[in-house]
């Protein structure tokens, strides 16, 4: 987990690779059980940029396979029905 970290935040925010790296260290978390903080790390991205399908998706996958079904519909119908998801 800490060498993913490390090689995650080599990236700078302004790289064309960042929210991928974001989303990909965020599935490193899920998959070490750190489901919290991999939520966190996704709920951060769709606020910056609601737009971005795949972060919504990767929010969906992580907490649907966590338990967290409930959130994941609510999101993934806000942005259906063009909101922003939480």
């Amino acid at each position: 987990l800490e060498k993913a970290k490390a090689e995650y935040a080599k990236l700078p925010p302004s790289s064309r690779g960042w929210r991928r790296a974001r989303r990909g260290l965020a599935a490193v978390l899920a998959d070490q059980r750190q489901v919290p903080q991999a939520l966190e790390i996704l709920t951060a991205l769709q606020r910056e940029a609601p737009w971005d399908h795949q972060t919504l998706v990767a929010h969906a996958r992580v907490a649907r396979r966590s338990g967290y079904a409930a959130q994941a519909v609510e999101n993934l119908s806000a942005f259906l029905a063009g909101g922003s998801p939480t």
